[in-house]
């Protein structure tokens, strides 16, 4: 059990970032394919491939606070570097807090399109599960926000990861 969080916590967002793209590309490209070489095309594609795309963003999110590269204003460190550790604090505290407010506010959304049953104009599938990205990138966000300050706490700095870190921080 602990080997399959361990590769969840380390391959969780890699898997499902590989695996949008791979379905981004082969929506596109069979709609390519079908429009310019056989004049017939279809009209779920790019509503398919933007939704993937919502999830890649979201989901993206999240691997970006695992491994600490959202973008971020440094003027601070550049000339107090001393202050760095308080600074990545308060920026894992500040996702933590924007995170943890998005996901609650998403659960009414999530909630109103249930009942609704919205669904979408192209492929009419329910659109609960397109706005679910929001909430599932914002819950993994929270998660990896804890994740870090608990390490750093623990005092193990870098790539977050439940056995420890692999490599110190930048």
């Amino acid at each position: 059990m602990k080997k399959a969080i361990l590769w969840l916590d380390k391959n969780a967002e890699e898997v499902l970032l590989g695996a949008a793209m791979v379905a981004m590309f082969a929506i596109l490209l069979l709609q390519t394919v079908l429009r310019y070489c056989f004049n017939a095309a279809l009209k779920w594609p790019e509503e398919l491939s933007r939704y993937v795309f919502i999830w890649y963003v979201f989901v993206g999110m999240s691997y970006c606070e695992r491994y600490h590269t959202h973008l971020i204003v440094d003027f601070l460190t550049a000339f107090f570097p001393k202050i760095k550790g308080v600074y990545s604090i308060i920026g894992d505290i500040s996702v933590l807090i924007f995170s943890g407010a998005m996901a609650a506010a998403g659960v009414s959304k999530l909630q109103s399109l249930i009942v609704s049953n919205q669904l979408s104009p192209a492929m009419e599938i329910p659109m609960v599960y397109c706005y679910l990205a929001l909430e599932v990138g914002f819950v993994l966000c929270v998660i990896r926000a804890v994740q870090s300050l608990v390490m750093r706490a623990l005092g193990k700095y870098g790539r977050m990861a439940l056995d420890g870190g692999e490599e110190e921080m930048k």
